[in-house]
């Protein structure tokens, strides 16, 4: 399960029997309901629920962190692969998702959306396995019912045809 959906509450058809303790655990008890949110509650959250995960990159002889996208910066990167999908060109469209993803311990952005084409030059072997854990972390792989949509927009369904080789 991935770092951005254990921050929301598991309902008890989505809760394996490993979880079944934990989650147990986690929901409150019968009438004990946990306090409405406010608008004002929920925007106070802008900025704060920015999940970064270490990664290891032996290749690269360090650790990167991989975040979890803003709405706007995940359908943002959604409609890049609906667009690349209409062009047949997924041209560094793993690129794309990294320079969303990739992040400071904090969760700040490293590179800006144009620095795509500057990271694709580099190991796509790295990239491919960067690429597989950001889409997990950000919930568009796995059993996810949007995760076969997405992973092939991203070209990782093996039907569609990919570039992020390293190449130019």
């Amino acid at each position: 399960m991935s770092e951005a959906k254990q921050a929301v509450q598991a309902t008890p058809a989505d809760v394996t029997p490993d979880e079944d303790e934990q989650a147990a655990e986690a929901v409150p008890a019968q009438g004990a309901a946990r306090p409405a949110l406010t608008a004002s509650d929920i925007m106070s959250r802008v900025g704060k629920d920015r999940a970064a995960r270490p990664v290891d990159v032996e290749d690269w002889g360090g650790t990167v962190y991989l975040r979890v996208m803003t709405g706007a910066e995940r359908d943002g990167y959604i409609n890049e692969g609906m667009r690349a999908q209409a062009r047949n060109d997924y041209s560094g469209i793993k690129a794309k998702l990294l320079c969303r993803c990739l992040s400071d311990a904090g969760g700040s952005r490293l590179f800006a959306d144009e620095d795509w084409r500057e990271l694709q030059d580099l190991s796509g072997y790295v990239l491919d396995e960067l690429a597989d854990q950001a889409l997990r972390l950000n919930g568009l792989a796995g059993d996810d019912p949007e995760a076969d949509v997405v992973e092939e927009l991203a070209g990782n369904s093996g039907s569609a045809p990919s570039d992020d080789s390293g190449t130019a």
